[in-house]
């Protein structure tokens, strides 16, 4: 799933998610490379 999905599905903008991942490691454990 990608940072927009999640944002879409949370409501959020994706900036947001990104943050919440660096700030308190909500994101996943390995990345993968973008389309």
């Amino acid at each position: 799933m990608t940072t927009g999905e999640v944002a879409r599905r949370l409501g959020v903008a994706p900036t947001t998610v990104r943050t919440w991942d660096r700030r308190y490691g909500l994101g996943p454990d390995a990345h993968t490379g973008g389309r």
